[in-house]
Order: C-alpha cells, then sequence, then structure tokens
C-alpha cells in the first residue's frame, strides 16, 4: 500500500511539472488585442478585400466599434503569407527582380481626413520603418480566405504605437 501511494504522489508531481513548463514554453498569444497609442479597442471587426484576394495582395480593414470614425489597414502581398517581416526593413519583395505588386504598409486613418494616425510601409526607399520589435505578420488558415492569423506591431517615433492580435473569421468585402 505504501509503495502504491509513493507512487502515486510521484506520478502526480511529475503531471504537475510537465504541466507548469508547458505553460511557461508555449504562451497561448491574447486574441482580439487592438491597442493603439495606449487605447483599448476590446470590440472590432475584421474584413479583407475581395477585389484584392483575386490581385494576389492581402488588404484588410480592421474597425472598432467603440469609434467608427476610424480604421486599421494591414495590406501586403500574398507572397508574405506565413511570413513575419520585419518592419525596420524595407519589403524584402523589393530586391524580387520585375515583382509589380504590393509591398507591406500599415496605415490608420481617421476616415474623411487626410492625416492618418500612424502609418509604416516598407516598399519604396523613402519608406516609414517601424523600431526594433515590430512585426506584421499575416497568415490565410483556409483556401477561401475567410479565417486569418494577424499579428502586428508598429512604433512610430512621435511615440504613437500599434499592437494587433486576431485570429478567427473575417469578412469578405468587395471595394
Amino acid at each position: 500500500m505504501k509503495k502504491l501511494f509513493s507512487l502515486l504522489l510521484v506520478c502526480g508531481a511529475l503531471c504537475t511539472l510537465a504541466s507548469c513548463e508547458k505553460d511557461n514554453d508555449h504562451p497561448e498569444p491574447e486574441t482580439n488585442r487592438f491597442v493603439l497609442s495606449g487605447k483599448n479597442y476590446s470590440n472590432f471587426t475584421v474584413s479583407v478585400t475581395k477585389d484584392e484576394l483575386n490581385k494576389g495582395n492581402y488588404g484588410i480593414c480592421v474597425r472598432p466599434a467603440e469609434d467608427n470614425t476610424m480604421a486599421l489597414w494591414l495590406e501586403c502581398s500574398m507572397q508574405h503569407d506565413g511570413v513575419s517581416l520585419d518592419l525596420t526593413k524595407v519589403d524584402p519583395l523589393l530586391a524580387a527582380e520585375d515583382y509589380e505588386g504590393w509591398y507591406w504598409a500599415i496605415y490608420v486613418e481617421k476616415l474623411n481626413e487626410t492625416e492618418s494616425l500612424l502609418e509604416g510601409w516598407g516598399g519604396s526607399e523613402d519608406s516609414l520603418l517601424g523600431m526594433a520589435g515590430d512585426i506584421l505578420y499575416i497568415k490565410s488558415l483556409n483556401s477561401d480566405h475567410t479565417q486569418f492569423e494577424i499579428r502586428c506591431k508598429l512604433t512610430d517615433p512621435e511615440k504613437r504605437s500599434l499592437v494587433f492580435y486576431y485570429k478567427g473569421n473575417v469578412t469578405l468585402a468587395t471595394e
């Protein structure tokens, strides 16, 4: 009986250690997160422009329910699918000879205004690049492009910042 109790005690301890180790090694990212310059937008919609998909581009629009005068746009070529783009560098597709598609671009705009709240792009010599650690990751999770995983972090020198993470269904929209 003592041996059985000791064996059960050791098994329980090993299971507890394995569970803690697993949680520490691979923490799950927080889903549905949209933070712009310290303000959290907890309720938003995500749509992908259907016409751009047909041209080989991801045109993604995020609209927070808390502020219907604002939109976040994430744009890049479908060639970037599943690639973590370093936003401190110009788009790697610039090196591709004869490439004529989209390069990465991120901007937050106030609708009906000409000035953006935050922007960055990596497709020209005068690119607006981010700071160390800034990334854009877009991955379509199915063949009909109705589910995506999207991660974005962008910081500009004026201390504006964007942190966005979403994994789930999107709406296909026309332009």
